[in-house]
């Protein structure tokens, strides 16, 4: 290995240790200039190498020693050529400048990363290699706990009236700002943006809590769903001291976070108090049970004479209504009568007016005609007298 590495000029090898950098790498000018003036791609540093009569996997060997140090991203027609071994390397791949992530948002995501997801332990650098390691391990974290998430959040929103939760309550807000980190995770463009993401969402200085809660969503989620909310919606509502204590019980174990206590085996240990509850109380009512049959039987009888007095008045009403009615009618029938009498008899009376009139008008005109034939029967001499009698 030593006659390799000094013969081709691609790091150096001391006692223990390899080490490639800038200053042992034999070939970084060459290559730093002919990627100047040329392509950023594989043929111009083969081109480079093409003088010194290098074999096609010496020149491979040279190029990605220096892909490695210089941290290069291979791509080929714009997208990730992967890892290419010796003999594996086209020309016509790009040698693209790596796009990473500021140092202090390197460190930061690093950390939360470990402490929140259990990744990038063995990861101390800034390379984009490293770089898509830890996001491609991100990405795999992501899946497994991205329903868990989501749906612990709905199963405590949607009993939070039972557990006593509210916006502040810690377990209910370090699941929802853990369901908030993944969705945001989930929704960055590419790893780079992820770890940006991580580096500066807003995260408590305790990191503990919301790795606890991610760990454990998908199984505290499951005991939601599988609880007896049947018996449990009824604890709110029971009386007695045994009740409320188990009320007490119940939401002092949902309030904190998962990681102080578990919420699972709190469920389970209410739903068996309010049987417990509810059985001594079917005991106690059975006892009662002939007092409030009769209790019953009285308030039935009761509601049977109210509803038979009510339907007698109502028919006493219906019956006055029917001979107010009757009495109306009549009382119009008779004004009806009293009307039409009255009418003959101003049309009698007008009937005997003419009648007096007819006869007085006969009297004067017989009279007329009576003088007329007396003046008529004086003779005048030297006149004669012409008289037609016309009857009108």
């Amino acid at each position: 290995m030593r006659r390799v590495v000094d013969a081709y000029g691609v790091g150096t090898l001391r006692e223990v240790t390899y080490v490639l950098d800038s200053v042992h790498f034999a070939w970084h000018d060459d290559f730093t200039r002919a990627l100047a003036s040329g392509d950023p791609i594989v043929g111009t540093l083969r081109a480079a190498l093409a003088p010194t009569g290098m074999t096609a996997d010496a020149q491979d060997l040279l190029i990605l020693a220096w892909v490695a140090l210089t941290d290069r991203e291979l791509l080929r027609h714009g997208s990730p050529a992967g890892s290419p071994g010796i003999g594996g390397l086209a020309n016509d791949v790009t040698l693209r400048e790596p796009v990473l992530p500021s140092q202090e948002d390197w460190t930061n995501a690093l950390h939360r990363a470990k402490a929140v997801f259990g990744i990038g332990a063995s990861e101390h650098h800034l390379s984009s290699s490293a770089v898509k390691r830890v996001g491609d391990e991100l990405v795999t974290k992501l899946r497994n706990v991205d329903r868990g998430a989501t749906d612990l959040v709905g199963g405590l929103e949607a009993h939070g009236d039972v557990l006593g939760l509210g916006d502040v309550s810690p377990r209910l807000a370090t699941g929802r700002r853990a369901r908030d980190l993944i969705g945001a995770l989930r929704d960055a463009a590419d790893h780079v943006a992820r770890i940006r993401v991580l580096a500066e969402f807003d995260l408590p200085g305790e990191l503990q809590p919301l790795a606890r809660s991610l760990a454990s969503a998908a199984d505290v989620s499951a005991a939601l769903q599988g609880a007896n909310w049947q018996l449990l919606n009824q604890l709110p509502t029971l009386a007695g001291e045994r009740a409320a204590n188990a009320l007490t019980s119940l939401r002092s174990a949902a309030e904190p976070d998962q990681m102080h206590v578990d919420l699972a085996p709190a469920l389970s240990a209410a739903a068996q108090e309010v049987t417990h509850i509810l059985v001594e109380k079917r005991g106690t009512t059975a006892r009662t049970d002939d007092d409030a049959e009769a209790e019953q039987e009285r308030a039935r009888r009761e509601q049977e004479d109210r509803r038979r007095r009510e339907q007698e008045e109502e028919l006493k009403r219906r019956e006055q209504e029917a001979v107010d009615r009757e009495r109306r009618l009549r009382e119009q029938e008779e004004e009806f009568r009293r009307r039409q009498e009255q009418a003959q008899r101003e049309a009698e009376k007008r009937a005997s007016q003419e009648h007096t009139l007819e006869v007085e008008g006969m009297s004067q005109l017989e009279t007329l005609l009576k003088d007329l034939t007396q003046e008529l029967s004086r003779p005048v001499e030297g006149k004669k007298l012409r008289v037609d009698w016309r009857w009108l």
